[in-house]
């Protein structure tokens, strides 16, 4: 039974029940076999390993969240042709996720490419299906795609004029 606060640097084991009504924080593991009851804070940083009656092993991350920054990918050069997508993503383990695209190259007048979100269920360029409406670059600004759909693949269409040549670059942003 623990009232106060108790700080841990090294390991402990725990055979019998466990009752806190305070703070407590440990550093390095704690081993129980019977129950927490916990009316206190527990501060969690890492992974918690918990076991149920079957003998199964679940994992939670609690209040833990991490994202993917995957930098640019470069789908290009391009030069005016229709392009379908460029890189397939695999979404489907991400909360949620942003494709962001950016264009490098060619601006002057009557450079333009079309862009669109499309997903699919399984692999495949016949599967893909467009989510989200076309969006036009004639600079060098950014575009946005979020998802409408929670699928497995994700992809960004691109279709230019023959004016237009450059790189069109593509960052997947996700958390998970």
């Amino acid at each position: 039974d623990v009232s106060g606060t108790v700080g841990v640097s090294g390991s402990v084991a725990v055979s019998g029940p466990v009752d806190v009504s305070g703070t407590v924080g440990v550093s390095g593991s704690v081993a129980v076999s019977g129950p927490v009851d916990v009316s206190g804070t527990v501060a969690v940083s890492g992974s918690v390993f918990v076991e149920n009656s079957g003998g199964n092993p679940l994992y939670v991350n609690l209040y833990s969240r991490n994202t993917l920054d995957s930098g640019p990918v470069s789908g290009g050069p391009m030069n005016g042709d229709t392009h379908s997508g460029l890189t397939v993503w695999d979404v489907l383990g991400y909360n949620s996720w942003t494709l962001a695209v950016k264009w490098s190259g060619y601006t002057g007048s009557g450079a333009q490419w079309h862009t669109k979100l499309q997903v699919a269920a399984v692999s495949g360029d016949a599967n893909f299906i467009d989510d989200d409406g076309t969006k036009n670059f004639s600079g060098t600004s950014w575009n946005f795609f979020t998802p409408n759909y929670h699928v497995r693949y994700a992809r960004i269409y691109v279709s230019g004029n023959a004016a237009a040549s450059g790189t069109l670059y593509q960052y997947l942003q996700a958390e998970y």
